[in-house]
């Protein structure tokens, strides 16, 4: 099984169910009240997580902290 970078897996991840649900970064930006570059950064491996930014994200894509991480979410 190939190694894949836990920061690609959540910004894949990131991306796949916003895409899923149909929002923008800016529009995940605004369901969590923090700036779109935020977004950007995540999901282009720029800026780690924090637990309290995991957290948002996972609740504005409504699904787990977990989820996020998992190779098979999608």
């Amino acid at each position: 099984m190939e190694q894949i970078p836990i920061t690609k897996i959540l910004a894949n991840n990131i991306k796949n169910r916003r895409a899923q649900l149909g929002l923008t970064q800016e529009q995940l930006s605004e369901r969590m009240n923090v700036s779109w570059l935020s977004i950007a950064l995540i999901e282009t491996q720029k800026r780690w997580v924090s637990p309290e930014m995991l957290e948002k994200i996972a609740a504005a894509l409504r699904c787990s902290e977990k989820d996020l991480f998992d190779r098979d979410f999608l």
